[in-house]
């Protein structure tokens, strides 16, 4: 439907590092929002610190993680974690938190296939398939400076010449893995006097379609929803701790 096709859309704006998009700012070096899409560092079409496009945050957090006070509730007194993801929607990975007075909100969800990690210099990426799932393939790894996002990474001026050997070493065949992203590890500086950083995406094979962490304050109530990805409900199966929690369109704890 047309909200689901805005949806992916939106994401797309939102993740790729060309023109019309945020990304492509970022690659641009900019440290601030621009009044318009076009432009690069180089020439400037119009104001270079504009809240024209600045709106988006909300969206990030109530749409993409999911993260919504539910009909009728109070000081989040109700949750409602509903992500809006469609079989087209090209994310991975998000994880996010939102702070309330009663604590913190916590929603972090993986489709199966891909998952990524970023860290700079000096920190760590670690990557976690969905539950039974485990590292298959190294689809991009770079220590230096790449740039884009998940699903959109690419190698820019520099990139160590180990990155992915040294992920596939770590990573290939667990379901998690831990690569500090030092000079040490990758072997050597791949470009001296500058601040790098790793970005990683791998892909996982086996386990769960969908992996939903969900954290909420002591006190609250949530309703979670699970997106389909297009398939008949009647044929999706859910389960929480090993457990069938939704299974052939019935809750079978209560069955």
């Amino acid at each position: 439907n047309r909200s689901s096709d805005l949806f992916d859309l939106a994401v797309t704006i939102a993740s790729q590092v060309t023109s019309p998009g945020w990304g492509w700012m970022v690659v641009q070096q900019a440290t601030t929002l621009w009044e318009s899409w076009h432009g690069s560092q180089f020439v400037g079409v119009s104001s270079r610190n504009h809240i024209m496009f600045g709106g988006q945050g909300p969206w990030y957090y109530q749409a993409v993680a999911g993260i919504n006070m539910a009909d009728g509730g109070l000081g989040w007194d109700r949750i409602r974690i509903q992500p809006r993801l469609t079989q087209n929607t090209t994310l991975v990975s998000v994880s996010a938190t939102v702070g309330t007075y009663r604590g913190e909100i916590y929603s972090s969800w993986a489709q199966a296939g891909h998952v990524c990690g970023s860290s700079d210099e000096n920190g760590a990426v670690t990557l976690q398939c969905p539950t039974g799932g485990v590292v298959s393939g190294v689809v991009f790894a770079s220590y230096g400076t790449p740039n884009g996002s998940c699903g959109h990474f690419q190698v820019f001026n520099c990139s160590s010449t180990n990155s992915a050997s040294v992920v596939e070493k770590m990573c290939m065949g667990k379901s998690s893995c831990t690569i500090q992203a030092s000079n040490q590890v990758f072997g050597g500086d791949p470009c001296l006097d500058v601040r790098k950083h790793l970005d990683v995406e791998v892909t996982c094979s086996g386990g769960a379609v969908f992996s939903h962490t969900i954290q909420i304050p002591v006190g609250s109530v949530a309703e979670i929803h699970v997106p389909t990805f297009g398939a008949d409900a009647m044929k999706v199966t859910v389960t929480e701790s090993g457990i069938a929690v939704w299974e052939k369109g019935i809750d079978p704890i209560f069955a």
